[in-house]
């Protein structure tokens, strides 16, 4: 269940504002990350306490002239990222994190945006909790249309989820490739992709469970999309 525009999780989100103050930030410097295209995204830091301690940081997107395109303020910063698509439909998207869980998609030319924040994530009073997985990078492949996601779940190995990206502002199902290529998770560790191999299949960077040692194995784009119910 997405509870992103929900108002428990608007107003979880607003319990966190008093810390994006002067008085919180974190001595760590601003960085800037370049995204390409003249864009680049500037992010500062900020500590403090809401119940627990919390590491947050506050991000601007800036266009070539200088023009502040979208603010955004990310809960938890461990393993953020911001990344920039380049969409087959001809505009491109932010695809970036507000929280530990969840991800966030800005298109760019029309300044829209899409949030999915998973309720496992975040149960109300007398839910129980559970993990989902965390993003910490995406690769984009116009052959296929897909979305390969870097990350992993809470101290496990890293892993890649696949989605279908052909409407970026919608949520779209996910395939965890663990589940589909080792689903008892004794053959792998670590699933990364390594490339895209210009047809819609992806090679990916694997550790075996057994050895630590890392190999390559490839996976057709017909499979990918059969396991999202996809019709090649």
């Amino acid at each position: 269940m997405n509870i992103a525009c929900t108002p428990r999780y608007i107003g979880y989100r607003a319990a966190h504002d008093a810390l994006f103050v002067p008085a919180c930030r974190s001595a760590r410097p601003e960085r800037m990350t370049e995204l390409g295209d003249g864009l680049r995204v500037f992010t500062c830091y900020y500590e403090g306490q809401v119940e627990y301690a919390v590491h947050a940081s506050e991000s601007r997107l800036v266009d070539g002239q200088g023009q502040v395109l979208c603010r955004w303020r990310n809960l938890n910063d461990d393993g953020e990222f911001a990344a920039l698509v380049r969409h087959v439909n001809g505009r491109r998207y932010l695809v970036f994190r507000r929280e530990l869980y969840g991800y966030s998609v800005l298109e760019i030319e029309t300044g829209r945006d899409f949030h999915f924040v998973p309720g496992e994530s975040f149960p109300a009073e007398g839910e129980c909790f559970r993990e989902t997985f965390i993003w910490t990078g995406v690769s984009y492949d116009a052959v296929s249309g897909l979305l390969a996601v870097s990350g992993c779940f809470w101290a496990c190995p890293n892993d890649t989820l696949v989605l279908d990206f052909t409407q970026p502002l919608l949520e779209c199902p996910t395939v965890n490739l663990h589940e589909v290529l080792d689903p008892d998770y004794e053959k792998y560790d670590d699933i990364n992709l390594d490339h895209w191999d210009g047809k819609g299949g992806m090679v990916l960077r694997v550790s075996s469970a057994e050895t630590g040692q890392y190999g390559t194995l490839h996976v057709r784009r017909e499979e990918i999309l059969d396991e999202l119910g996809i019709r090649s």
